[in-house]
């Protein structure tokens, strides 16, 4: 059987076999997702995590400094998460996905997205700063090393995808893409944004009555307008 015989196969197989769901109130290990007809479906809560004006970083840095950045950065957080009990989806170069499962998943992925704030504004850039002391061009640049997070609610569904020799985890779902969306809209005066339906969520939890939000425009995921907030709140680990 040629190439092309074996890709027509394989997309008849996939057209044509019903995707067995596994439902489960936990993410699972990576192990346990099968290069199968099969995909474990949970309810998370996503945070999308991405460093505002990366490329103007590298071009003001310089490679190596903009790579010891990131690895200070992504190993703070990836503490913090797990401080938190959240499970790191994927990285994406700048940025990376994380996702939260249980009864009060939102409030330990706000937490999380909080205190990763206060890691980078409080921790990482004084720290850095410091080091570029003699350099008062690159010390006020720095103020420009900046991370947004967004947040929202909802099913995922996650699937092992590619071939036995070269394949990987997707995480498919409305809540990953809209965190994605709402992360890239933050800013130094909105570094959180999350949807109305983590913010309904986070009205019975300990950050009740805490947290100030501000209004920010609808955002359009998949054709549907999502309305979503913001904050600038920050907490210690």
């Amino acid at each position: 059987m040629s190439i092309a015989d074996d890709l027509r196969e394989s997309v008849r197989q996939h057209v044509e076999n019903a995707c067995i769901i596994v439902n489960t109130d936990d993410i699972p290990e990576r192990d346990q997702v099968k290069l199968a007809a099969e995909a474990v479906q949970v309810e998370a809560t996503a945070l999308s995590i991405d460093i505002r004006q990366f490329s103007g970083l590298t071009n003001a840095f310089g490679r190596q400094v903009v790579v010891r950045m990131l690895r200070a950065f992504f190993e703070g957080s990836v503490r913090i998460v797990e401080g938190s009990s959240g499970t790191v989806a994927d990285f994406n170069g700048d940025g990376m996905i994380v996702l939260f499962a249980g009864a009060d998943r939102t409030e330990r992925a706000f937490r999380a997205a909080s205190q990763i704030r206060w890691f980078l504004t409080e921790v990482l850039r004084p720290r850095f700063a410091k080091y570029f002391e003699s350099d008062q061009f690159l010390k006020a640049r720095i103020e420009e090393f900046d991370a947004g997070c967004g947040l929202d609610d909802g099913l995922v569904l996650i699937g092992r995808v590619g071939s036995e020799g070269f394949n990987d985890i997707a995480w498919v779902g409305r809540c990953v893409n809209t965190a994605a969306k709402a992360c890239k809209l933050a800013g130094s005066s909105k570094p959180i944004i999350a949807t109305h339906e983590v913010y309904e969520r986070l009205d019975t939890s300990t950050f009740a009555g805490t947290v100030n939000w501000v209004p920010v425009d609808l955002i359009t995921v998949g054709g549907v307008q999502r309305e979503v907030i913001a904050t600038s709140y920050v907490s210690k680990p």
